[in-house]
Protein backbone atom coordinates (compact mmCIF):
# COMPACT_ATOMS: atom_id res chain seq x y z
CA UNK A 1 0.00 0.00 0.00
CA UNK A 2 1.66 3.31 -1.05
CA UNK A 3 2.38 5.86 1.65
CA UNK A 4 1.92 9.59 1.29
CA UNK A 5 5.10 11.63 1.48
CA UNK A 6 3.49 14.66 3.13
CA UNK A 7 4.49 15.20 6.74
CA UNK A 8 1.56 14.39 9.01
CA UNK A 9 1.12 13.49 12.65
CA UNK A 10 -0.09 9.99 11.63
CA UNK A 11 1.00 7.85 8.71
CA UNK A 12 -1.49 8.08 5.84
CA UNK A 13 -2.03 5.41 3.17
CA UNK A 14 -3.60 5.58 -0.28
CA UNK A 15 -6.57 3.24 -0.08
CA UNK A 16 -9.84 3.03 -1.96
CA UNK A 17 -12.37 1.47 0.41
CA UNK A 18 -16.16 1.70 0.28
CA UNK A 19 -17.66 3.77 3.08
CA UNK A 20 -21.03 5.00 4.25
CA UNK A 21 -21.46 8.28 6.08
CA UNK A 22 -24.59 8.63 8.17
CA UNK A 23 -25.90 11.84 9.61
CA UNK A 24 -29.02 13.09 11.30
CA UNK A 25 -32.01 13.41 8.98
CA UNK A 26 -32.03 16.70 7.14
CA UNK A 27 -34.71 18.60 5.27
CA UNK A 28 -34.22 16.85 1.91
CA UNK A 29 -34.61 13.36 3.41
CA UNK A 30 -31.05 12.11 2.79
CA UNK A 31 -29.77 10.04 5.70
CA UNK A 32 -26.59 8.39 4.38
CA UNK A 33 -24.17 8.56 1.48
CA UNK A 34 -21.96 5.95 -0.17
CA UNK A 35 -18.38 7.16 -0.72
CA UNK A 36 -14.87 5.86 -1.40
CA UNK A 37 -11.82 6.66 0.65
CA UNK A 38 -8.91 8.22 -1.20
CA UNK A 39 -6.50 7.92 1.71
CA UNK A 40 -6.73 6.90 5.34
CA UNK A 41 -4.81 7.00 8.63
CA UNK A 42 -5.61 5.81 12.13
CA UNK A 43 -7.10 9.25 12.92
CA UNK A 44 -9.00 10.11 9.75
CA UNK A 45 -9.60 9.77 6.05
CA UNK A 46 -10.28 11.73 2.91
CA UNK A 47 -13.46 10.62 1.09
CA UNK A 48 -14.12 11.16 -2.62
CA UNK A 49 -17.73 12.16 -3.26
CA UNK A 50 -19.99 11.65 -6.28
CA UNK A 51 -21.20 15.22 -6.25
CA UNK A 52 -22.39 17.95 -4.01
CA UNK A 53 -24.16 16.85 -0.85
CA UNK A 54 -24.85 18.60 2.39
CA UNK A 55 -23.18 16.99 5.38
CA UNK A 56 -23.51 17.86 9.01
CA UNK A 57 -20.36 18.60 10.99
CA UNK A 58 -20.45 15.33 12.96
CA UNK A 59 -21.05 12.00 11.23
CA UNK A 60 -20.96 8.26 11.75
CA UNK A 61 -18.65 6.42 9.36
CA UNK A 62 -18.77 2.78 8.28
CA UNK A 63 -15.89 1.33 6.23
CA UNK A 64 -15.21 -2.03 4.63
CA UNK A 65 -11.46 -2.62 4.63
CA UNK A 66 -9.74 -5.36 2.63
CA UNK A 67 -6.62 -6.81 4.25
CA UNK A 68 -4.21 -9.63 3.46
CA UNK A 69 -3.15 -11.76 6.40
CA UNK A 70 0.23 -13.41 6.95
CA UNK A 71 -0.94 -16.46 4.94
CA UNK A 72 -1.74 -14.16 1.98
CA UNK A 73 -5.48 -14.74 2.45
CA UNK A 74 -7.71 -11.77 1.63
CA UNK A 75 -10.03 -10.86 4.50
CA UNK A 76 -12.38 -7.98 5.22
CA UNK A 77 -12.78 -5.84 8.31
CA UNK A 78 -15.87 -3.77 9.05
CA UNK A 79 -15.06 -0.53 10.88
CA UNK A 80 -17.47 1.89 12.51
CA UNK A 81 -16.55 5.17 14.11
CA UNK A 82 -17.76 8.72 14.53
CA UNK A 83 -15.93 11.79 13.37
CA UNK A 84 -15.92 15.45 12.47
CA UNK A 85 -15.77 16.89 8.96
CA UNK A 86 -12.73 19.16 9.05
CA UNK A 87 -12.36 20.08 5.35
CA UNK A 88 -14.47 20.11 2.18
CA UNK A 89 -13.53 20.73 -1.42
CA UNK A 90 -14.90 19.99 -4.91
CA UNK A 91 -13.67 16.39 -4.92
CA UNK A 92 -14.61 15.32 -1.41
CA UNK A 93 -14.19 15.81 2.29
CA UNK A 94 -11.79 15.03 5.13
CA UNK A 95 -13.09 13.48 8.34
CA UNK A 96 -11.13 13.33 11.59
CA UNK A 97 -12.08 10.15 13.45
CA UNK A 98 -13.01 10.09 17.13
CA UNK A 99 -11.41 7.53 19.45
CA UNK A 100 -14.46 5.23 19.40
CA UNK A 101 -13.62 3.00 16.42
CA UNK A 102 -14.88 -0.59 16.45
CA UNK A 103 -13.38 -3.23 14.15
CA UNK A 104 -15.15 -6.52 13.41
CA UNK A 105 -14.45 -9.34 10.94
CA UNK A 106 -16.67 -9.24 7.86
CA UNK A 107 -17.34 -12.77 6.66
CA UNK A 108 -18.26 -13.69 3.11
CA UNK A 109 -20.02 -17.03 2.72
Amino acid sequence: MPKFSKQRAFERFELMAPATIRQPANTNGEHHHLLLTKDISCKGAYFSTMGAASYERYVQVELLLQITDSDHQVKYVYMTTTGEIIRRDQQGLAIQFDDDAILKPFYIN
